[in-house]
């Protein structure tokens, strides 16, 4: 028996490849302009280290803040209207 071939299926272009390979290249670029050491200064003490590294340490408590923040004051509403029934 002769099968008739089937419709071959058009896709258009993934467009989320594209922009995570678009984020990707930005983000390596983002590295290789800030290896430059720096000095960070603590409450305690100072320390050397690459630029990109205190950006993603600055960013990562960044994220932490903005995420506890809005959770602890959550909780707390709850805790209230709790206790005021």
């Amino acid at each position: 028996m002769n099968e008739l071939p089937r419709p071959t299926e058009k896709r258009g272009t993934n467009w989320r490849h594209w922009a995570i390979g678009t984020a990707a290249a930005l983000l390596a670029i983002f590295f290789l302009l800030n290896t430059e050491e720096v000095k960070v200064d603590f409450l305690v003490g100072d320390t050397q280290m690459p630029l990109i590294i205190a950006l993603l340490i600055s960013a990562a408590l960044g994220a932490v803040i903005g995420y506890v923040g809005p959770v602890v004051r959550r909780h707390r509403r709850a805790e209230r209207q709790r206790n005021a029934e």
